[in-house]
């Protein structure tokens, strides 16, 4: 059984890292041609699909009462980003920071970081948590839009006067949305199965599964996209894509489990984990702030040390 459970994982996290990519491809090619503005692509279909794959295994866990896998594959993923990816990048090629993700942008995130921490300290994710999440995003995408209507871009937007995506066909667009509407929900119905079986044979934790096994996997689209942009000498591009995705699963994905399965949160979130996510922004900020906006090899051997640092306290730890 525990082959079949280790199967369901790896070909649900492939399927959905496949589908969720081609989904956005053909649902932004869909949207163009109905006439929808560029700006209107970007804030959502583009913008929501650098969250897709977290997105869609949070609902499903949630609907299924899996709370841990939900909350955990939200702040691993955001662990994930900030260290395995930001630091597998910076060992590549250094990082080069823009000077405005270190005024604006970082602190941005810092500050949803610490928000939600915040409403995570009566030890419950309540629907009223789920709700003041979604006012901040709807906060942060109409910030987008008035930076677009004056002509200004953020770095944490997509880039919305380039093509984005990879442009479809009509018709293999239809055939991808079609696609994508039956294989998102099935391979991370599987994803989620699979986990959730393997917690219980191995005797850990829902919450260290959807930590770690499910939130490593739901962030490989994004250490790929890390390592091509430094590969094609655009380091500058990684860290905006990073903290837009951290920002996204946060206000975006969090508010799923809060509004879908709301109640008491797993120990292990609120002592170790939530401090582990915002300790991981901040360290990619004091790297960037003191780094002469650049993050080097050191500081990305240094990020990579969190990361599997973290991984192993999981394990040993275990909390429920």
């Amino acid at each position: 059984m525990m082959l079949a459970d280790f199967l369901a994982v790896a070909g649900g996290l492939a399927v959905l890292a496949l589908s969720a990519d081609r989904f956005i491809n053909a649902a932004a090619t869909t949207a163009r041609l109905l006439g929808v503005p560029p700006l209107l692509v970007g804030l959502t279909v583009v913008g929501f699909g650098t969250s897709a794959p977290e997105m869609v295994v949070s609902v499903i866990a949630s609907l299924q009462g899996r709370e841990g896998i939900a909350i955990g594959n939200v702040i691993g993923s955001n662990v994930a980003n900030m260290t395995l990816v930001l630091g597998s990048a910076a060992v590549i090629t250094p990082l080069v920071v823009q000077p405005i993700l270190v005024r604006r942008e970082m602190p941005l995130v810092i500050g949803i970081s610490v928000l939600t921490v915040g409403l995570a300290l009566d030890n419950q994710l309540s629907v009223f948590d789920g709700i003041i999440l979604l006012i901040g995003l709807a906060g942060f995408l109409g910030f987008l839009v008035m930076l677009g209507r004056r002509g200004e871009s953020d770095p944490l937007a997509p880039d919305l006067e380039t093509d984005p995506v990879e442009r479809m066909s009509p018709r293999s667009a239809v055939l991808w949305l079609l696609l994508g509407l039956a294989l998102l929900p099935a391979s991370s119905q599987a994803l989620v199965w699979g986990a959730g079986n393997i917690a219980a044979a191995i005797g850990v934790s829902e919450l260290v599964i959807g930590l770690t096994v499910v939130a490593v996997g739901t962030s490989l689209p994004e250490l790929a996209t890390a390592i091509s942009a430094v590969r094609q000498k655009q380091p500058d591009l990684v860290i905006g894509n990073v903290l837009g995705s951290n920002l996204f699963n946060i206000l975006a994905v969090l508010p799923f489990p809060a509004l879908l399965a709301p109640g008491f949160i797993p120990a292990g979130a609120l002592v170790r984990d939530m401090p582990a996510m915002l300790a991981a922004i901040l360290a990619v900020y004091l790297l960037s702030r003191f780094g002469a906006h650049r993050i080097g090899r050191g500081g990305g051997l240094l990020l990579l040390s969190g990361f599997i640092g973290y991984g192993t306290l999981l394990f040993m730890q275990r909390f429920p």
